[in-house]
C-alpha cells in the first residue's frame, strides 16, 4: 500500500491491486474543500466563457448567457458557503470526525469526468438532443445495467428538458430536429 506524507489538510493514500479497482481514500473535510475549490474554478471559467455568447437580440431579452449565469451564480454561492464552513469548523472537529474518509474509485471517476466533457463538447457538434440523449442513456445504462429503461428514461428526460428550457424558459440551445416536431 502506497501512502503519502500526512498533512493536516491533504492526507490521502492510494489503495488497490491488480484485481481490485484502484481508489483514493480522502478525508471528508479534504474532499469538501477540494470539491468546492474545483467548482469555484470551473464556475469562474464558465462565467468568463459566457462573455463571448450572443448578446440580447430584442429589448427585454435576457440573452443566451442569462440562465447559465444564474446557475453558475448559485454554484458559486453554495460552493463558497461549503468552503467557509469546512475551513472554519476545522478547529472544532472531534477525533471521530477527523478519521472519517471516503473511498473514491479512480476509474469510474475519470470516465465520468471525461464523458461529461464530451457531452458538453457534443452539444456544439451534434446539438442538444443527440448529445443530451447519448449522455443520459450511457450514464444510466452503465449505472443500472438496464439499457432498455436507460434509453426510455433518457428520451423522456431530453423531451422534458426541451419543453422546460426551450419552450417555457426560452433558453437558446443548439437544436437539430426537435423544433420541427414540437415547434410552437
Amino acid at each position: 500500500m502506497l501512502s503519502s506524507p500526512s498533512f493536516s489538510l491533504f492526507s490521502f493514500e492510494l489503495s488497490g491491486s491488480a484485481t481490485v479497482t484502484k481508489s483514493i481514500s480522502v478525508k471528508y473535510r479534504t474532499a469538501d474543500i477540494i470539491g468546492a475549490i474545483l467548482i469555484l474554478i470551473f464556475a469562474a471559467a464558465a462565467i468568463y466563457a459566457t462573455t463571448t455568447w450572443l448578446p440580447p437580440v430584442l429589448s427585454g431579452d435576457p440573452g443566451a448567457a442569462f440562465f447559465p449565469r444564474i446557475a453558475l451564480g448559485i454554484m458559486v454561492f453554495f460552493s463558497t458557503v461549503l468552503l467557509f464552513q469546512r475551513v472554519r469548523t476545522s478547529q472544532i472537529e472531534t477525533d471521530s470526525e477527523e478519521s472519517k474518509s471516503a473511498e473514491i474509485p479512480i476509474g469510474p471517476l475519470c470516465a465520468a469526468v471525461c464523458y461529461s466533457g464530451l457531452a458538453v463538447i457534443g452539444i456544439a457538434i451534434a446539438a442538444f438532443e443527440i448529445s443530451g440523449f447519448a449522455f443520459l442513456a450511457f450514464m444510466l445504462g452503465v449505472r443500472t445495467n438496464n439499457w432498455f429503461w436507460a434509453i426510455i428514461t433518457a428520451l423522456i428526460s431530453v423531451l422534458l428538458m426541451y419543453f422546460i428550457f426551450i419552450i417555457l424558459l426560452n433558453v437558446r440551445l443548439p437544436l437539430l430536429f426537435l423544433p420541427e416536431y414540437f415547434g410552437f
